[in-house]
């Protein structure tokens, strides 16, 4: 099964997509891709939680557009996996137009009852910090992923970060027998 693990960081006012990145795992391919995106304007607190400011983005960013077509085949038949996938899809949509998927695993909702962390309505959903911890992924295990898939460390709010945290934290739960079937 092609599984793309992803996640984006963008201005929740405007959903304008500022970072994305994403692990392909299909079998024993895999590869990875991140992608910055321009923008002239982003909110001190979207600046404060990741780092990404507007010269950098005009620097160093593209347009979805010059993307397009090599994200969504990247995607095409596919499994998105993100921590809150119907955030990250309506960023994706904002961005690309249709995805060109119909199966998605969003581990925030996926993996509450598996936690059980107290509160919300039966259990809380858990962040992704939560997440790791309960599987024991370590933010040094996340960062030295992220450096061999992206060829750079990052931290958290990073894409490229929060990405591997996701993949590491899915295939600790395949390990465990708390998700069955994603990567065969």
């Amino acid at each position: 099964m092609r599984v793309v693990f992803l996640d984006t960081e963008y201005d929740p006012q405007t959903l304008r997509l500022l970072q994305l990145s994403y692990i392909v795992v299909d079998g024993r391919t895999r590869f990875a891709r991140n992608f910055y995106f321009r923008a002239s304007d982003v909110s001190s607190r979207v600046k404060a939680l990741t780092g990404l400011a507007p010269d950098f983005l005009c620097r160093a960013g593209t347009e979805p557009d010059r993307v397009r077509k090599e994200v969504l085949a990247d995607f095409a038949d596919s499994t998105l996996a993100a921590h809150h996938l119907n955030r990250d899809k309506r960023v994706l949509v904002h961005a690309f137009g249709p995805l060109p998927n119909r199966h998605g695993l969003c581990t925030m909702y996926r993996f509450a009852r598996v936690l059980r962390l107290p509160g919300g309505r039966s259990y809380k959903f858990p962040s992704l910090a939560e997440l790791c911890a309960h599987y024991a992924v370590s933010p040094a295990a996340i960062a030295a992923a992220a450096e061999a898939d992206f060829g750079a460390g990052s931290a958290p709010h990073d894409a490229r970060f929060d990405a591997e945290a996701v993949l590491l934290c899915t295939r600790a739960a395949v390990e465990r027998g708390d998700l069955r079937d994603l990567f065969s």
